[in-house]
Parts: structure tokens; sequence; C-alpha cells
């Protein structure tokens, strides 16, 4: 199943919000305390994230469990609209969501929404569907 960009854990978002975190904490007294209870649970699921990441082979949001709130999800991955692609991404050779449409190429069957498969992607999943041994010979 493909699923949209930002269904997958993005690792140039994650890594920026260790440097946003830390530049916070960095100034955290500066004009008053600005986290209290509710930054205390976003920053424990923030880091539950992080330590999913090291292990996660997909990065697929459905993978970590317990889930994590929508506020939390939105700083580690990226709308298809934001993503920079994976050549100019310093992750893009990491890319979950790459990696996802790379399987979906491979694969002889793909289940996704027509918005998944937007971006340039579903014009090559689309003439994979309707000619698959057009296009496995063409992979090779």
């Amino acid at each position: 199943m493909l699923k949209g960009r930002h269904h997958y854990l993005c690792l140039a978002r994650l890594e920026a919000s260790r440097v946003e975190e830390q530049q916070e904490q960095d100034g955290l007294f500066d004009d008053g305390p600005k986290w209290v209870a509710a930054a205390g649970r976003l920053a424990a699921q923030i880091t539950r994230v992080r330590d999913w990441a090291d292990q996660t082979e997909t990065g697929d949001r459905s993978e970590l469990d317990p889930g994590v709130d929508d506020m939390v999800w939105r700083t580690v991955s990226t709308p298809a609209r934001e993503c920079v692609g994976a050549m100019r991404c310093p992750f893009g050779a990491e890319c979950h969501a790459e990696a996802a449409r790379q399987r979906a190429r491979d694969s002889d069957i793909v289940v996704t929404k027509p918005r998944a498969a937007g971006g340039g992607h579903g014009d090559d999943l689309r003439r994979r569907a309707a000619h698959p041994a057009r296009a496995r010979a063409a992979d090779h």
C-alpha cells in the first residue's frame, strides 16, 4: 500500500526538530519559562519518535505504537508540496517516502489513493498498471 508522503517520517524534519529543540533549550529562561506540562508531554512524544526512528525500516506512521499527537507528527513529517525532493535533500538516499515509492514501482499491484500517486509518480504507476509487461521490460 502506497501512502501520501506525510504518512512517512521525514529524516530532514526529524534532524531540524533536534536543532530547534536545542535552540529553545538554550534560551529557555531568557524571557520566562516557555515549556510547561503540555510541552513536556509533546517533548516525550518527540523523544519516542526519535527512538523509533532508529529502529523503523519503513518510517510509516501507522507502525508507531502508541501513536503521537498530530502536532508532533507534523514536526517530523513533510507534505509533498514542502518536500525539496530526494536529489536535493541531505537525507534523500535514506528517505522513507521515496523508499515506499520505489517498493510500489517494483510491485505488481499497488493500492493507493489518487493523491498519493501524484507528484510525477502517478503517471509511472498508471503506466505500470495498464501495461505491466512493458513496464517491467522498461526497467531492465
